[in-house]
Parts: structure tokens; sequence; C-alpha cells
């Protein structure tokens, strides 16, 4: 009666395996509104810009002498190139492995105890499906220091509109799953440090007397849930789960990226832009980022 049935479990666990690597992965996780009716993207990046026009109208506001000029910690002619890139990675896989043994007659065997070993005959098999599916959002954005630091009331670009009141004046909202929005990225402590070696460590300017120092900060964190069962039988001819692997997994990795780039700008070519150095070092951090990820994705982590 149990023999009828066994056949039926692995066709049953694929049909409640989730759904991993066979459609488009979701940023949002399971429990969380659907892509469609939720902002999670654009509350992140509204509190990290928070963060970033926070600390930067601290520093702005902070000046120093250079011989006999007065400059500001964070210049006037600076910008901020801060990319946001969030990654689902969804896997899943069915190893389905047995089997099968029988024992056949014993050999005679003159220094085995009792002159007999006993032999038996196994079969080992297993096959195995998996599919994979990788979604990347990636978001650039450019902001001026001025734009940063112009003078509206901060609870305008940190808070959230009310419908009672008709004003901004609600906390921003933080709920969500990512750890982007907690608040708490350590962009003011990171600008604070990288600005004061900028002011006292001497370098090199460009021809127009521009400092082309260029700093960066990357902040990344990784989520991976894994799911996985490995039921095993053992009857008299046959067993199953003897593989390596556990019948069914499947595997959520979620990335979330932020690179930031603080530096010089360039008004010569009809706008205002990062300056080369700026580009160069964003795009370099961009390329590490996806290389990363390709290392992660090709591994399986």
């Amino acid at each position: 009666m149990v023999m009828r049935h066994i056949h039926f479990i692995p066709l049953l666990l694929m049909l409640l395996l989730p759904a991993c690597g066979v459609r488009v992965p979701q940023i949002n996780e399971a429990w969380q509104p659907a892509d469609v009716d939720d902002d999670l993207i654009y509350r992140i990046v509204k509190s990290i810009r928070c963060e970033i026009i926070t600390a930067s109208r601290e520093f702005h506001e902070e000046k120093y002498t250079d011989g006999p000029r007065i400059d500001r910690l964070l210049p006037d002619d600076w910008g901020v190139q801060f990319t946001l890139t969030l990654t689902a990675d969804e896997k899943s896989s069915v190893n389905p492995s047995g089997s099968y043994n029988r024992n056949i007659s014993s050999a005679t065997d003159i220094l085995a105890p009792g002159g007999k070993v006993a032999q038996s005959l196994i079969l080992p098999f297993s096959v195995g499906v998996s599919s994979q599916a990788v979604r990347t959002d990636t978001y650039y954005f450019f902001y001026t220091v001025p734009e940063l630091v112009r003078q509206r009331a901060l609870p305008t670009e940190c808070g959230e509109w009310n419908p009672v009141t008709k004003r901004v004046d609600l906390p921003l909202d933080r709920s969500g799953s990512s750890y982007l929005l907690s608040g708490q990225l350590g962009i003011r402590s990171w600008m604070s440090k990288a600005l004061a070696v900028n002011r006292g460590i001497p370098q090199s300017k460009s021809p127009a007397g521009k400092n082309l120092q260029v700093l960066q900060y990357q902040i990344k964190f990784v989520v991976d849930t894994l799911l996985s069962a490995n039921p095993m039988w053992k009857l008299a001819a046959v067993s199953t789960g003897v593989g390596g692997q556990p019948l069914f997994s499947a595997d959520r990795t979620r990335t979330h990226d932020m690179l930031l780039t603080l530096g010089p700008t360039d008004v010569s070519k009809g706008g205002v832009v990062p300056v080369g150095p700026a580009v160069a070092l964003h795009t370099t951090g961009q390329f590490e980022q996806a290389v990363s990820n390709g290392f992660r994705q090709a591994l399986g982590r």
C-alpha cells in the first residue's frame, strides 16, 4: 500500500515548491505588497537622499581658512553621484535520488568468521533539475551641492505628505525589509572624515585651479533565504534520499547596494556635470558591483 503512493511524492513536492527561478523575481519580499502596488524603491531613494541632504547642509555651513581665502568644507562647485542597485536572485532545484538494493548469495571465505561473507547489489541513481532567475534594478542620480543645500525646510525633503493638514509634515515612511531604509547608513560619519582628509592633505589641482580629489562610499546588504528538504525512505528493495543534494530546495538572495561618489563638477560643457575623475571612479565602482554580483550568482551564493 505504501509503495503504491510513493511515486506521487516527488510530483507533489514539485507542485508545492515555491516558484523560485521560474518567474521574474520581485524586489519586495513575499510577505510585502507586490511591486506594482508598493513604492519600496521610491522610499529607499527618498531615505538615502534625506541622509545626503542632512549631511550636505551641515558640512556646507562649516568653513575654514585656506591662506587668504575662506572656503566651505563642502564646496559649492561639488556634486554627488548616487547609484542604487537592487538584485533579487532566485533558484530552485529538484534532485531525486535513490538506490536499488538486493541481497545475493553469500560468498565463501575461509578467513571470514563462519567461512561466509554476506553480499549485496546496490545500484544508486540520481537526477537533477534546477532553474534560476535574476532581476537587477539600477537607478542613477546626480545632485549638485547648491541643489542639496538650497533653502527648503528639512521636513519637506525628509517627510511625507499629510492628506489631513495638506502639508509635508509626517515622518519619513521607513517601512519595509530593506536595510537601506534605516536612515542610519553612516553617510554623515563618512562624509565628515572624507571631507577632513580632502581639506587637510595637499593635492594637485587642474589647470583651472579646481581640486580633483574624489571621495566614494559604498554600502551593500546581502540577505540569503534557503528552504530545503530531503525526506528519506528505506524499504526492502529501494532506498531514497541517498544523494549528496536535498530532494528539493528553494533559494532567494537579495542584494541592496548603494554607491555614493562625491567630487567636483564641471560647468565648461554647457551644463553642470561631474568632472572626469569623478565619473571614472563612479563607473569603476559600478563595474566592481557587477563583477561581484556575477561571481556570487555563478557560485550559487
